[in-house]
Parts: C-alpha cells; sequence; structure tokens
C-alpha cells in the first residue's frame, strides 16, 4: 500500500483493540457474501492462498491515525472484505 515507512502496531494481547472499542466480529461480517467473494478473488484468482489462523479470528480491524495522542483520523472495519483508502487516511 505503500505505506513502508509508517509505523505500525500490533497487539496480540488485544489491549489497544478494547481502549480504541473495535468490537469482535460475528458470522455475517466474517462471513457473509460479500467476505466470501472477496475471499474468493485474493485466495484462489489472485492465488494469495490462506495462512495459518493467528490469534482471535473473530477481532475486527481498525486503523488509526494519531498525533501526539490524539486520533485524527480512524477506520473501523464493518466486515471482514473492507480495504479503506490506506493512504488517503494515512495523509
Amino acid at each position: 500500500y505503500n505505506l513502508g515507512d509508517i509505523p505500525q502496531v500490533s497487539d496480540p494481547a488485544g489491549i489497544l483493540y478494547k481502549r480504541f472499542n473495535l468490537k469482535r466480529g460475528k458470522i455475517r461480517e466474517l462471513l457473509g457474501l460479500k467476505v466470501l467473494l472477496r475471499g474468493i478473488k485474493v485466495g484462489l484468482l489472485d492465488k494469495h492462498g490462506m495462512g495459518i489462523e493467528q490469534g482471535d479470528i473473530f477481532q475486527m480491524p481498525g486503523i488509526f491515525l494519531l498525533k501526539d495522542g490524539q486520533v485524527l483520523k480512524k477506520y473501523l472495519h464493518q466486515n471482514a472484505a473492507d480495504r479503506p483508502d490506506y493512504e488517503n487516511i494515512a495523509c
């Protein structure tokens, strides 16, 4: 996504997920039609395959742009197929 120089955070313990009020997904958000279609496209057609499950597979993601401890922009995924405009969020 051309964002290699932007710091990223991994949170296997889920502390930040709770702090930023990121919810756990339900079946529709994780396996709905849009998600299944994206999975077919990315996994089969684009040949990315499927990785090994890691962490809480029900945890919904979010993106937050922080500066001086303040959230300037955020994106809360509505389902597992969401792909926001990462570059726009980072600007």
